[in-house]
């Protein structure tokens, strides 16, 4: 089964099933933003931006693709076989993917995100995945804010209705007209001379901003903000 349904023709049929469901998201999800105009700055501005957000809500951060504009973009999408119908869904819909992950692909990885980041692109991360742990931050991401000198947007992202899974990463895949929300917290910078101590200190605070917007975002939409 695994063989079937990795095969180029069975990924092809995934990968176009997705990119229909991510356009009608797309179209149709209902979106309130808090932190909005720190994002919209950081759109506007001709610097490339690292933009990272929490695996088990990749569906809503493709779909919040309007908020982007016209601003040139990549998905950081893992190298896993299960990866490439998403790379492939998420191309289709505008999102060209870097394959690999901050701790697979490596130095690849590293210099196709930093030259993104240097031509003026987003760079959207999911840094807990591929496998996790759920929310838990790795260095990578903090290593390559330091390397590129860009700034870094923390994303929390909610929907209502949507299909949940007892998934590693508590995956929410929104509903067609479902209600949305997005918490941005930044933007913020690591300096090109921060040490090893400095990192973990950076790693620990976003991990904490991170969940508290992604907190945020949950709670827009319950009715506790």
């Amino acid at each position: 089964m695994k063989r079937l349904l990795r095969s180029k023709a069975v990924q092809g049929l995934l990968a176009a099933l997705t990119a229909a469901w991510l356009r009608l998201l797309i179209r149709t999800l209902r979106w309130r933003y808090e932190g909005e105009a720190a994002a919209r700055a950081l759109i506007e501005a001709p610097e490339g931006a690292i933009v990272l957000f929490w695996h088990g809500r990749i569906a809503a951060g493709v779909a919040c693709r309007p908020v982007l504009g016209q601003k040139p973009r990549r998905a950081m999408i893992s190298l896993s076989r299960d990866g490439e119908f998403i790379a492939m869904a998420a191309r289709a819909v505008g999102f060209p993917a870097i394959r690999g992950s901050m701790s697979k692909g490596g130095a690849s990885v590293l210099r196709q995100a930093v030259e993104a980041l240097r031509a003026g692109e987003i760079v959207l991360i999911t840094p807990d995945g591929p496998r996790g742990p759920n929310q838990t931050l790795p260095l990578g991401p903090v290593q390559l804010a330091r390397i590129s000198g860009a700034p870094v947007l923390l994303v929390g992202l909610a929907t209502r209705p949507a299909l949940r899974f007892r998934s590693w990463d508590e995956a929410a895949v929104p509903l067609p007209f479902a209600r949305a929300a997005g918490v941005a917290v930044g933007p913020f910078r690591v300096g090109r001379r921060t040490d090893e101590a400095g990192l973990e200190a950076v790693r620990a605070d976003w991990q904490a901003r991170m969940r508290e917007a992604q907190g945020r975002a949950e709670a827009m939409l319950a009715g506790a903000a």
